[in-house]
């Protein structure tokens, strides 16, 4: 999924608008093949693969510099 996210070395601060700010082109993997094949049964063990899902939506965000704010 293309997304136009802040840019790491943007400045953030509450004087510059979100607008304003740097800004990066990314793509995202929404889900990969083995969160694919492995999807959980039970509420617990969907909700610890959403957990790890978010992370590494976020890390392979800023690889790309970019920030998921």
């Amino acid at each position: 999924m293309p997304l136009l996210v802040t840019h790491v070395s943007a400045r953030l601060s509450e004087d510059t608008a979100t607008r304003y700010r740097r800004l990066a082109p990314v793509i995202i993997k929404i889900w990969t093949p083995e969160e694919l094949a492995s999807v959980p049964n039970t509420v617990p063990g969907f909700l610890e693969q959403l957990k790890r899902r978010i992370v590494r939506v976020c890390f392979e965000a800023y690889r790309q510099n970019g920030l998921l704010t």
